[in-house]
């Protein structure tokens, strides 16, 4: 996949004539595992099919150096390290936020809450018109289910700090009727304020910005190890989910049905509606389909399987 130019940059084909170029000023990833490049190319293969999707349904897929007023809502760079990541609430950001802290040297005090003093946030369009000096950048954006994004939302915004009902109406409440208030109170606003129920596709520009690598939430701890190599980051350990450190004791599944299942067929068409173009544009699968909460087209790029027995040949 790699092939090197000169010491400062490399460039990197895929298929469909794909062409990234990450220009480096420093030496940094020659080769990549197997694994890895199966990862990239899939990644690559993602892009690919969002940006197609976007087409069809005639959203703009071009970005102007020169002259654009459309960005994600917000940047974070890391330029002694090359890294632009498009900080998408409820896909991780928590933790990535943290990784950049750690970059820093400031493991102890890793707080994803303090003011954001050791990263640059890109605002404006100046920082965008050298091209060759934005092209130097991953650009990184990290997707999620439409629904499960949604369920984190609440689980983390109303069950343990009651943003959307007040605890005392919430205490007699069961979680699943809070979670329904919720849909129906929140979701049904023309203008949604909170970027956390925000839908992706837009406040993340999926369509026009030019991310370099989209990483699926749902298979978050390879597409780290991934980004790592790509930014020569991987002396770094990457913080760990709620669920890596224990404190999430069930899966995806039992709060989707716990949550999701227990709506009424209105209740859902709402959640559909507002969330339509994350289906839409992202490929992903709905509650009902075979297949959630992966990307319904994963049949056009590498299994986990084929990428498990790479890294594994027998």
């Amino acid at each position: 996949i790699f092939q090197k130019t000169s010491s400062s940059n490399q460039d990197v084909n895929f298929r469909n004539k794909t062409s990234v170029t990450f220009n480096r000023d420093y030496p940094t990833y020659l080769t990549l595992s197997p694994k890895n490049q199966l990862l990239l190319k899939k990644s690559q293969e993602i892009l690919a099919r969002i940006k197609d999707n976007c087409r069809k349904l005639n959203i703009s897929t071009k970005w102007d150096y020169e002259d654009n007023f459309s960005k994600p809502r917000l940047l974070l760079v890391k330029p002694e390290h090359h890294i632009m990541y498009g900080s998408n609430p409820k896909t991780g950001s928590t933790s990535f936020k943290k990784f950049l802290f750690i970059l820093d040297g400031d493991y102890k005090t890793a707080n994803p809450h303090l003011p954001h003093g050791h990263y640059k946030i890109v605002r404006g369009t100046n920082f965008f018109r050298n091209k060759e000096h934005f092209d130097g950048y991953v650009k990184i954006l990290s997707i999620r289910n439409p629904i499960t994004r949604l369920l984190s939302a609440f689980r983390n915004k109303q069950l343990r700090k009651f943003w959307y009902i007040k605890e005392e109406v919430a205490s007699k409440m069961t979680e699943s009727e809070q979670f329904a208030r919720v849909v129906r109170k929140r979701l049904t606003k023309p203008h949604i304020a909170d970027v956390h129920l925000m839908p992706q596709w837009q406040q993340m520009d999926i369509c026009s910005f030019p991310y370099d690598v989209v990483m699926q939430f749902e298979e978050a701890s390879q597409y780290i190890s991934l980004v790592q190599h790509l930014t020569n980051t991987t002396h770094v350990e990457f913080p760990g989910s709620r669920t890596e450190k224990g404190k999430d004791t069930h899966d995806t599944m039992y709060y989707a049905n716990q949550y999701f299942g227990a709506l009424t067929p209105e209740e859902k068409a709402i959640v559909y509606k507002q969330y339509e173009m994350d289906f839409k544009v992202l490929g992903y699968t709905r509650y009902e389909e075979e297949g959630f909460p992966y990307l319904s087209f994963q049949d056009s790029v590498k299994t986990q399987n084929e990428i498990y027995e790479t890294d594994n040949p027998s």
